[in-house]
């Protein structure tokens, strides 16, 4: 059907009809998937170090002064999937970049990107979400104007290093 304006508007057996198709084609929304990390209640920020494993493998470990809890994920376990393709979404890789650059992105460094804001909004509430803490993982610094990350996210030793050979090795 066609409104006064000029604008398709569904009638109501379509909108039903297109929302039962949605019920049967599409999966459930990311949130009843997701899990939750069993973070100790004292847990900050500060806390918590997320540690590449490969490119859709972390190791998250929290240790308190109560507590220490580590656990191995994978990008869907976090709630971090793409739905188009199955596969990580633009949150992991942000997370993954932060891993690639110490945690840190400047303005003018190779991670930069202008759609940082958005990213770095969504990637803390995905987090605050799934670790249960409250505050942000990622800050913007306004005096150096970088965002900077609370958590040492960072790539596991071994996969360092092999990464930095076959990324070596692609350059020779």
């Amino acid at each position: 059907a066609v409104d006064e304006s000029g604008t398709w508007v569904g009638t109501g057996a379509a909108r039903s009809l297109i929302g039962q198709l949605h019920q049967h084609v599409l999966p459930e929304p990311a949130q009843n998937l997701m899990e939750r990390f069993p973070t100790p209640p004292d847990a900050l920020w500060n806390n918590l170090q997320i540690i590449f494993l490969d490119g859709h493998r972390v190791t998250a470990i929290c240790t308190t002064r109560t507590q220490k809890v580590e656990r191995t994920l994978n990008f869907t376990q976090m709630n971090m999937i793409n739905r188009n393709n199955g596969g990580p979404d633009v949150q992991w890789k942000l997370l993954e970049t932060l891993a690639n650059v110490n945690g840190i992105i400047t303005m003018t460094g190779p991670a930069y990107d202008p759609n940082n804001q958005k990213r770095v909004e969504r990637l803390n509430k995905t987090l605050q979400q799934f670790f249960g803490i409250e505050g942000h993982a990622i800050v913007w610094d306004k005096n150096d104007r970088i965002y900077r990350s609370t958590v040492l996210i960072q790539w596991d030793d071994e996969m360092r290093s092999v990464r930095t050979h076959s990324h070596a090795s692609l350059r020779a």
